[in-house]
């Protein structure tokens, strides 16, 4: 898995018992903390699966909160299906 499916299945995995997860927002750094990664190294993968549509992040908060969009929500249920 690469660094960008590994980060959408972490944060997926943090919010897949919500109701409605992409309404639920993770902080950034909890991810990157998971990931064993230091937050500014993990920034420019949160950017590119925004640029991409996969993730929503909020710069209103610090550190920022991330958000799964629809895409990267469906993005996690095929990687969690697929490695279980």
């Amino acid at each position: 898995m690469d660094m960008m499916d590994k980060i959408v299945h972490e944060v997926y995995s943090l919010v897949k018992c919500k109701e409605m997860p992409e309404d639920f927002p993770v902080e950034s750094s909890r991810v990157s903390k998971r990931l064993d990664l230091g937050q500014e190294a993990m920034l420019p993968h949160y950017f590119r699966l925004s640029e991409e549509g996969l993730l929503k992040i909020s710069t209103l908060h610090q550190p920022p909160l991330l958000y799964l969009t629809r895409a990267g929500l469906a993005r996690a249920k095929r990687l969690a299906s697929t490695h279980r």
